[in-house]
């Protein structure tokens, strides 16, 4: 199953300088990884780049969990060693879905995985 996943490490789309003060973008076609869960295509991802998604814990005083609240969010660590907050949405044809840390959730063939957006669950 062909799956696609954009991340802070392979963005969607990459900017050259043409000149001082003069850039040019390219969209960048996504990572391809073959998953059934979302769990698994963050491990082939994890493998590829050297870089860590671990579920968000609610320590960050500026973003505590609510009781009763579905744990959503994760933190991204790269080999930079910057470590920050990420969201993770799917994208399947028209619709977006946002899983919060359900690493079983299933994936279809031809789903896009975005952790590069911003916190907006």
């Amino acid at each position: 199953m062909s799956i696609g996943i954009y991340a802070p490490d392979w963005p969607r789309t990459r900017f050259h300088r043409i000149a001082p003060g003069n850039f040019d973008t390219e969209a960048l076609s996504p990572f391809e990884v073959s998953a059934a869960t979302l769990g698994e295509a963050i491990r082939q991802f994890e493998a590829a780049f050297s870089v860590t998604v671990s579920p968000y814990d609610g320590t960050d005083p500026a973003l505590p969990f609510t009781e009763g609240e579905p744990r959503r969010y994760f933190f991204y660590s790269n080999a930079d060693a910057d470590r920050f907050l990420i969201d993770i949405h799917i994208f399947r044809g028209t619709e977006e879905i946002c899983p919060k840390q359900n690493l079983d959730y299933p994936l279809q063939n031809g789903d896009i995985v975005d952790m590069a957006g911003p916190l907006v669950c």
